[in-house]
């Protein structure tokens, strides 16, 4: 204990047991477990302004049920993507790029089902649709006929849409204008937990004079950015 201010040497006994150490063991012992990385999807965004909208696309996805990894990175070029995809394991990707999003489009890839040149292993999917993406294509992730073994695994979904906290709930005071900057280092929206009519408010006023500098109301704007124009309208 001399490096800690121990006027004496004092004979210690120390015992780590991380996760490195139970790696170990279990090599040793032969009983590691096989857990291969896999995700059903990976979104990509075509640039940075794509960021918030891809944020969206996975969302839905997550909500229809699929497990999602978002890219990181901007990825223009798609190989980038295909890479990443292929680290991860991911079954299909979702390509959020300016035009397909201004048709209110999302481009989805399957990357494992279909041949190398089947016309079929790409489809453009309206993003209110992507709770029945797997009818597109006919398929499910792991290759099955949709509906194969559930009668109801055809049936479309009703997309689920944001919808602000009840009169009832608790939540706190929408800041004063001005105050956003300081609410938002706090809560997600403007009003509080859920999104509300000040959030959709708010945004398009902001919407005409450009993204805020500060860093709370920037994220934020991202965000609520991420929602249709419907899902947005629902709050008010």
């Amino acid at each position: 204990l001399s490096l800690y201010g121990s006027p004496v040497q004092i004979s210690c006994v120390g015992f780590g047991f991380g996760d490195c150490v139970v790696a170990e063991l279990l090599k040793e012992k032969n009983v590691q477990p096989d857990l291969p990385q896999t995700v059903e999807y990976v979104v990509a965004a075509y640039n940075e302004d794509m960021r918030g909208p891809a944020l969206s696309v996975a969302r839905r996805l997550r909500l229809a049920g699929k497990s999602v990894d978002v890219l990181s990175d901007p990825a223009k070029q798609v190989k980038k993507a295909f890479n990443y995809a292929d680290r991860v394991g991911a079954v299909r990707v979702a390509f959020v790029a300016p035009g397909e999003w201004e048709k209110g489009m999302v481009r989805i890839k399957d990357l494992r089902n279909f041949g190398q040149d089947a016309p079929e292993k790409e489809k453009d999917v309206a993003l209110d649709d992507l709770m029945n993406v797997d009818n597109h294509f006919g398929i499910t992730i792991d290759g099955k006929p949709v509906g194969q073994g559930t009668a109801s695994a055809a049936a479309p979904i009703t997309p689920a849409v944001a919808k602000p906290a009840s009169a009832s709930a608790t939540k706190p005071t929408a800041p004063a204008a001005g105050k956003e900057e300081d609410f938002l280092t706090n809560y997600p929206y403007l009003g509080g937990f859920a999104p509300s009519r000040a959030d959709a408010e708010l945004f398009e006023r902001l919407r005409k004079t450009g993204r805020p500098e500060t860093p709370a109301l920037g994220r934020w704007f991202d965000h609520v950015g991420s929602f249709t124009v419907s899902q947005r309208k629902a709050w008010c």
